[in-house]
């Protein structure tokens, strides 16, 4: 491509799009690399190709758009401007573009168009001619280059040929030629072309009779354009002998090589005397064209081809010395009609209902399943409106948006209610498309409808898994940020609780500002509460199960629940025989069902009956398909119901979701408590409710597999009560990103006699132990920090001190760390906030209980 310049106007014949990609694509980045304005004119909207060329050529194809030096256009945009195409108003286009590009400081205009358009229509190849031999007399002396796109798979070769006579520069392959056959447009667009094109050649030729190199060049590249016609081209004799096949005719007839000289009817058809009747004589008999349609032998690769015959003449005495056959493959388009034949057996054979209308809904065709599944015959639904199946279930507006749709051209998909000839309701799903013509005209509507009254309870049951997905995946991703705003909003009241105990220990027990600063604290441990109940959601509670059988434990806390729910409401326990035991926390389990009672005594003002039922159940597939989540197996089923106002469906799909509440009081936190405990004992709740018909939440809890069944929990450091750790001196090193939570632990341990030294994250800490020789008694550190967690740190700094003291902290709890997979069990922790009695427990324990 170095070789183009300013000036130049070239034409590439490809056959490939490789052939294409490796010579546009280097076309159009010189032009980038070089500061030229680039613009790329593509066949409708398939701009993508091009783009990739770009990108693989290492383009930053946004940036050179998005600046204005690429411009990717359609065919509308440039050849048919303005709704028409002539070849004045292209030049004008190009002399606009590159008076504007070296107006805003580029150093010329480089373009390239695919010209597949120009066989949709107008203009025409005449038209084509006409305007490429325009742009060969545009193009020198300006700051314009430019490359025309020819895809030899779309064209015949006569439109290639004269094509070939319009660019000054020729591209074949990857090769760029000087054309010899190329004629000035002040010749081309005055003579006879045919006559001209051939004197213009054949004195191209004869003047470079004597240089043997150029002659071999130009007669290699006369037949490059011809054998990258994908159709077959092929010259007779008069007496039907072959002169001249290009490659296409060549690789269709191999087993007859080499072709020429030959007559056609041996190599072509296998026969030993000419066709009845030839074409190809009939062609040289009257001058005229032919057209036939022939299939060939078998063994060619080509089944069926559709013949030309053009009639060859003397230049000078106009006499016919032959024949031009020119040849195309018409093998998809036989094998198309034999598939629409097949089709249209196969529409008959349906087991779906076919309906064919004309432009104004009046049915043409209805296949055999139409009549099967409506009770209409064909010659009652034929002339008809599909209007004979309306079944009185769908509005106006339902008809008007399908009518709607597929009046501008577009599919229509749905479901019809309709109605039988014997008036029986049935359900169908429906595809209703338009059938446009070339132009884009629409023809007719062809509708493909299944009925699916036997499957409907199927779907419903799907749509019904899915909405329970939906609502597990909402609740999860709730959930996940909860545990994230509890675990950042713990270090902020850790700050707020060790600074208030602080000050508190500092005033005299008289001073007039100590219920102030005790009133700060105690507000401090109620939102330390709340971010309880927020873990608790997000799963992240600390939790200590046992295996327990609920028939045993209701019982106990029935007086605790009849109190909390007053005595106009009916309490009443249900217990099954042979209870299967559960793993559970009984405090955690104890305040769900304080939380469901509390719940149903709300929805009972009046009184009524709450019942707290238990029973073991057997989850089986075909449950568990209906319910997301749940795995088929032995639970223990507990129902709790009341008799109160119950809920309606929207209210149902948001009474787990923290803060949602209905009533004039009330956190929101209570049932999404309940949700995030029972998803942490591995178990499944659901609500079902109607208004006026009351509520019930059914818990099912995995059945234990024996009674010394556990959960993996870490080891509890046991802290005694009695004296409060002191330091002594000893140092410790305090690793917390959270610059005043580290500036409070840091106070609070000077107070306890430490000598404390902090570090912001895992780097600062590393840095103090290896290159400053800190040798800590003990590092308190938080799990999860920016950059490096603290037990990656501590797994470091244990390769200086193998005997490191480590107690973890975190806004998370104990048990959700471990779960994590962040500590390993029986690893010291403390949960944030913490006190300064809670800090000094820990370290007590921590350095083994030699804090004294």
């Amino acid at each position: 491509m170095g070789d183009l310049r300013p000036g130049d106007h070239a034409c590439l014949f490809y056959e490939t799009e490789e052939e294409k990609r490796n010579i546009i694509a280097p076309f159009l980045c010189r032009g980038l690399k070089q500061g030229e304005k680039v613009i790329c004119i593509v066949n409708g909207d398939n701009a993508e190709p091009i783009l990739d060329h770009l990108r693989a050529e290492g383009i930053n194809v946004k940036a050179y758009s998005e600046q204005g030096q690429l411009s990717i256009l359609k065919e509308s945009d440039a050849y048919t401007r303005k709704g028409f195409f002539n070849p004045e108003q292209m030049i004008a286009f190009l002399q606009e573009e590159a008076e504007r590009a070296l107006k805003k400081g580029y150093s010329a205009l480089r373009i390239t168009s695919e010209m597949t358009w120009v066989l949709r229509g107008p203009p025409g190849p005449e038209k084509l001619i006409e305007y490429e031999a325009k742009l060969s007399g545009f193009f020198p002396g300006s700051r314009c280059l430019a490359i025309c796109r020819y895809d030899c798979r779309r064209f015949d070769a006569s439109t290639l040929l004269d094509v070939l006579c319009t660019h000054p520069i020729a591209i074949i392959s990857t090769e760029v030629y000087e054309n010899c056959f190329y004629i000035p447009p002040d010749e081309l667009l005055k003579e006879d072309r045919a006559a001209m094109e051939l004197r213009h050649w054949v004195k191209t030729i004869a003047e470079r009779g004597g240089v043997e190199k150029k002659l071999i060049d130009s007669a290699r590249f006369l037949k490059a354009v011809l054998d990258s016609v994908q159709d077959g081209i092929s010259v007779l004799n008069p007496d039907l002998t072959i002169r001249y096949t290009n490659s296409a005719i060549k690789r269709w007839h191999a087993k007859h090589l080499p072709l020429e000289g030959k007559p056609c009817y041996v190599c072509y058809q296998d026969a030993n005397r000419p066709c009845d009747p030839c074409p190809s004589l009939r062609c040289m008999k009257t001058g005229k064209v032919e057209r036939e349609v022939k299939r060939l032998p078998p063994y060619s690769p080509v089944k069926w081809i559709e013949l030309f015959s053009y009639p060859l003449r003397d230049l000078v005495s106009k006499e016919i010395t032959g024949v031009v056959e020119f040849v195309r493959d018409i093998t998809a388009r036989k094998e198309a009609e034999a598939e629409r034949d097949r089709l249209a057996v196969a529409i008959e054979q349906a087991g779906e209902a076919i309906v064919i209308t004309d432009p104004n809904g009046t049915i043409q065709y209805v296949n055999p399943a139409f009549e099967a599944i409506t009770g209409y015959h064909r010659e009652e639904a034929i002339g008809q409106n599909p209007r004979i199946l309306k079944s009185g279930e769908h509005d106006e507006a339902f008809y008007k948006d399908l009518w709607n749709t597929i009046t501008r051209g577009q599919t229509w998909q749905g479901r019809f209610i309709n109605r039988r000839k014997d008036g029986t309701i049935y359900y169908e799903d429906a595809t209703i498309s338009p059938v446009k013509n070339s132009s884009g005209k629409i023809l007719n509507y062809v509708a493909a409808k299944r009925d699916v009254t036997g499957h409907l309870k199927v779907y419903q049951e799907k749509a019904l898994l899915q909405e329970q997905l939906h609502e597990a995946q909402k609740l999860e991703s709730i959930g996940r940020l909860a545990g994230g705003i509890a675990h950042d909003f713990n270090n902020m009241l850790n700050v707020i609780l060790g600074y208030g105990e602080i000050i508190l220990g500092r005033l005299h027990p008289e001073d007039p500002i100590r219920k102030d600063v005790e009133k700060i604290l105690d507000a401090g441990r109620r939102s330390a509460a709340l971010t309880g109940q927020l873990l608790a959601f997000s799963r992240k509670q600390t939790l200590q199960p046992k295996v327990v059988n609920l028939n045993e434990h209701l019982p106990g806390i029935k007086e605790t629940l009849q109190r909390l729910i007053g005595e106009d409401i009916d309490l009443q326990l249900i217990l099954s025989d042979d209870l299967a035991p559960v793993l559970v926390d009984p405090m955690q389990f104890d305040q769900v069902i304080m939380n469901l009672a509390v719940n149903a005594r709300d929805a009972m003002p009046k009184g009524g009956k709450l019942l707290i039922e238990t029973k073991n159940v057997w989850i089986d597939e075909e449950y568990a398909k209906k319910h997301q989540g749940i795995e088929p197996g032995e639970y223990v089923l507990l129902s709790v119901t009341d008799t109160g106002c119950g809920m309606v469906k929207e209210t149902l799909s948001h009474i787990f979701e923290p803060f949602f509440t209905t009533k004039k009081r009330g956190t929101g936190l209570g049932l999404s408590m309940v949700y995030g405990m029972v998803k942490q004992l591995k178990g499944h709740i659901w609500a079902y409710s109607e208004p006026g018909q009351g509520t019930i939440f059914k818990i099912y809890l995995p059945k234990a597999q024996d009674s010394t069944e556990e959960l993996s929990l870490p080891a509890r450091a046991k802290n005694k009560r009695g004296d409060v750790v002191v330091g002594h001196g000893r140092q410790v090193l305090v690793v917390e990103d959270e610059e005043s939570l580290r500036e409070l632990i840091k106070e609070m341990l000077s107070s306890l006699g430490f000598q404390v030294h902090v570090a912001a994250n895992g780097g600062e800490a590393l840095l103090l132990v290896e290159e400053e020789s800190l040798k800590p008694d003990l590092i308190i550190t938080d799990v999860v920090m920016p950059g490096m967690s603290g037990d990656v740190m501590v797994e470091r700094l244990r390769k200086h001190l193998a005997d490191l003291k480590v107690l973890y902290m975190s806004g998370y709890t104990d048990n959700a760390i471990v779960h994590h997979g962040v500590l390993e069990p029986g690893t010291l922790f403390m949960q944030k906030p913490f006190s300064l009695e809670d800090l000094a427990k820990k370290v007590k324990s921590a350095l083994g209980n030699k804090g004294e």
